[in-house]
This record gives structure tokens, C-alpha cells and sequence, in this order.
């Protein structure tokens, strides 16, 4: 695994191509075998997370303590296999030569590990506190971008992220041949702070497009909850997420982080319950335009939640972790019934509509150059005809030419006859 710390020098980010330079974060074990044969279902292969929230909501510290999880779900598998082995070796003889010794089987012991793989893709962010398998700082240099570019940090960020995105078939081709294994479980992609600089950008949008038809995809939408007690903070939340969820059109979960601080049943509340909604606005005494607008889309959401999964967790002591596991779980079933189906119909319309397109584009091809072979044709006969013109009217100048010089040859002749029929006279008369 790549350090997290790595970042290309200053000497090869110089040039745009050095900025974008290929990911190298990640080496890919070369004995993966090719022929691996993947479950039938995508769901027992691997399901990609995309962590994404408002800007302090804790989607980093949320990672982390995701990664914690899994290193103890993965070392309490371990000890529970070599208790295993150990109470096989002893119901076995007990005696034999050391065949049943805790952690003596490797290959086994493979198979429990990395069951989660880990992408930072905030490039402006100073340290990374989870294991980063691939890490966009690896591949752009925010720094560099922000001072080749003349860029602001939101600016730098969304090129950085542009830049990543041309190099992103490579961290399918790691994901892909990480999850020929069998090993693979889940993969979290930490996004920016910046929420919009993911969620609404042309880069953002192809990475999680890309991410969905390959893998089954889930959106972690990380709301802060010691904030959202404010109604109106609670609404702004609710309405990015609705715009998220039909936008991506993948499925969601609400993740609402710091309960350790503030406990989220008042949300579960409020989203279960309209009317406890209600009376958390009617306790602000506030009769306001944004009241109103809270009340209204209060009701219009109420839907909206019912179909919607929301866990409570605290990154600092890892409560609710096992839940946020298995809402997961439930959303990567609920996109291979519902999602994916709908995915594989947009796609076959777009290439439908490109290949209608193509079709299009090589019919007035195909047009414009028998127009172009008429043309040539036409002018061809043009330039025959002008020719034939030309030559008839040089003809027509030359024949006076040659009349006029054959009446001339003729009186010369006769001149020259009488001349000598003169000179005859004259000799005869002598």
C-alpha cells in the first residue's frame, strides 16, 4: 500500500501532463489471477459507498472509524478461526507435531483480510486518517494545480477532481482485479468538503456513473447531527439529499454522524411523524416566510421518507456501525432489483440515440459527397463545354485569318505571272 503521505515533486507537476499524471498509488498484485469467475450476483462481489455531506458533517471521521471496524471485524474472524483450528488439533490427538499451532495456515487467514479497500478523493485534505489504498494526492498536486491554473481553492479542487477523473479507468481496472480475489467487500470513496464540487460537476457525475455500471453503488449521505436539531438545517438537508438521491438516481442512506454529541431520534422522529415536525416549528414561535416554506416541504417530503434508510452513528465510539453495515447491504440488494435495471435502460437509450446519431452523421456523409461527386461532375462538364467553346472560337478567328492570307497568296501569284508574261513580251519584241 501507498504511503499517504506521497505526493509527486514539484519538478514533475511543472506541466499540465505531469499534473495529470498516471495513478501510481496502488500497486496491483501481479499473481491476481485472470480467469477468476465472479459471483453471479453483483451484490456478493463488492459494493462501492460514495461518503458524500455538507462540508464539517464528518465524512472523513466517519471513514476512519469504518476502517477501525473493519480491522476488529477482521482480526475477531481471525482468532475465531485459529480457536477453530486449535480445538480441531486438539480433538485430533492433541499430540502430533504442531500441525493445529494458531495462525500456521496463511492462505486462510488471506481470506479474511481486506474485505474493505479505502479512496481519498479530497486533494486538499493535510492527512488521510484511514488506509488509503488510492489516494487522488498521489495522482494531481492541489497546490501545483491552484498555482498553474491561477485557481482559488474551490477552483483547485474541482480541477484536481477533473484531472483524477481522466485517469479513474485505472482505479476500476485496481477495483476489478482487487475484487477477482473474492475478498473485496465494500469500497468508500471519500469526496470533498465541498459538497457541490462532487455532486454537481460534469467529473463528479462520471465518476459515479462509471462506479454504478460496474459495481453496485450506494450513496452514504453524512449529515451533522448536533446541527440539524434547527428545523430549518434539518430541512436543507433533507432537500439536498431528495436532489441527490433523483439525480444519481442510486440508492441512499442517511447517515446521521456525532450522535455521541446529539442523539438523532428527534430526526427519526421528524421523519416518521409530520405532526412532530410541525410542533418542533410551532416551538420556534417564528411566523416567517422560511417557516412556511419548511411546513410546505415538510409535507411534500413526507413521502419522500418513507422509502428512505437512515441510521444513527458515532464515529467516536462506533455505535450504530453494525447497522450502517447492514443498511448497506440492503441497498446494494435494492440496486440490483430496482436500480441497475433502470441504469441498463438509460444506457441502451444513449447508445441507441448515439448510434441513431452516428447513423445520421454518415447519411449526410454520404449526401454531402455525392453532392460533392455531382458537383465534380458538373463542373467537369463545365470546364468540357468552356473548352469546346474556346476551341470553336479560336476556329471561327482563324478561318477570316486564312481566307484573308489565301487571297493574299493568290494575288501574289498572279502578280508574279503577269510580271513574267510582261518580261516574255519584252524579249520577243527584241
Amino acid at each position: 500500500m501507498a504511503s499517504l503521505e506521497a505526493t509527486l515533486p514539484t519538478s514533475e507537476v511543472d506541466s499540465p501532463e505531469a499534473v495529470a499524471s498516471p495513478i501510481q498509488c496502488m500497486e496491483v498484485p501481479a499473481e491476481t489471477p485472470k480467469e477468476s469467475v465472479a459471483p453471479t450476483k453483483l451484490s456478493d462481489r463488492l459494493t462501492c459507498c460514495l461518503v458524500v455531506g455538507m462540508a464539517g458533517s464528518g465524512k472523513t471521521t466517519l471513514m476512519q472509524r469504518i476502517n477501525h471496524y473493519a480491522v476488529e471485524q477482521v482480526e475477531a474472524e481471525k482468532r475465531e478461526k485459529a480457536e477453530e483450528r486449535a480445538a480441531a488439533a486438539a480433538s485430533g490427538g492433541g499430540g502430533g507435531s504442531g500441525g493445529g499451532d494458531v495462525g500456521d495456515d496463511p492462505a486462510e487467514d488471506a481470506v479474511l483480510d481486506a474485505p474493505t479497500y479505502y479512496v481519498n478523493m479530497d486533494p486538499g485534505v493535510t492527512q488521510v486518517p484511514f488506509a488509503a489504498g488510492i489516494d487522488i494526492r498521489d495522482t494531481v498536486d492541489y497546490k501545483q494545480v491552484m498555482k498553474q491554473y491561477n485557481l482559488g481553492p474551490n477552483g483547485g479542487i474541482l480541477t484536481s477532481l477533473n484531472l483524477f477523473a481522466t485517469r479513474f479507468d485505472q482505479v476500476l481496472d485496481i477495483l476489478e482485479k482487487r475484487a477477482a480475489k473474492g475478498t473485496l467487500k465494500h469500497v468508500f470513496f471519500d469526496t470533498p468538503g465541498q459538497i457541490e464540487v462532487f455532486t454537481w460537476s460534469a467529473s463528479g457525475m462520471i465518476i459515479t456513473e462509471t462506479l454504478a455500471v460496474k459495481f453496485p453503488t450506494v450513496l452514504l449521505y453524512v449529515v451533522d447531527t448536533p446541527r440539524t436539531t434547527n428545523p430549518t438545517t434539518f430541512m436543507s438537508n433533507m432537500l439536498y439529499a431528495c436532489s441527490m438521491l433523483y439525480k444519481t438516481n442510486l440508492p441512499l442512506v442517511l447517515v446521521f454522524s456525532k450522535t455521541d454529541v446529539q442523539s438523532a431520534e428527534f430526526a427519526m422522529e421528524w421523519m416518521a411523524d409530520f405532526e412532530k415536525f410541525q410542533e418542533a416549528l410551532d416551538a420556534q414561535r417564528e411566523q416567517s416566510y422560511m417557516s412556511s416554506l419548511n411546513r410546505s416541504m415538510g409535507l411534500v417530503l413526507d413521502e419522500f421518507y418513507a422509502n428512505l434508510r437512515a441510521v444513527a452513528v458515532s464515529s467516536a465510539t462506533g455505535e450504530g456501525l453494525p447497522e450502517l453495515m447492514k443498511a448497506i447491504a440492503d441497498a446494494a440488494e435494492e440496486y440490483e432489483e430496482c436500480y441497475l435495471p433502470e441504469l441498463q435502460r438509460r444506457k441502451a437509450v444513449q447508445e441507441a440515440r448515439h448510434k441513431k446519431e452516428q447513423e445520421a452523421e454518415m447519411q449526410k456523409l454520404m449526401k454531402d459527397v455525392s453532392i460533392d461527386k455531382e458537383q465534380q461532375r458538373q463542373q467537369a462538364q463545365r470546364k468540357q463545354h468552356q473548352q469546346q467553346q474556346q476551341q470553336q472560337q479560336q476556329q471561327e478567328q482563324a478561318a477570316p485569318a486564312a481566307a484573308s492570307l489565301e487571297t493574299a497568296s493568290g494575288a501574289t501569284a498572279r502578280g508574279g505571272g503577269a510580271e513574267k508574261e510582261t518580261e516574255g513580251r519584252g524579249v520577243e519584241s527584241k
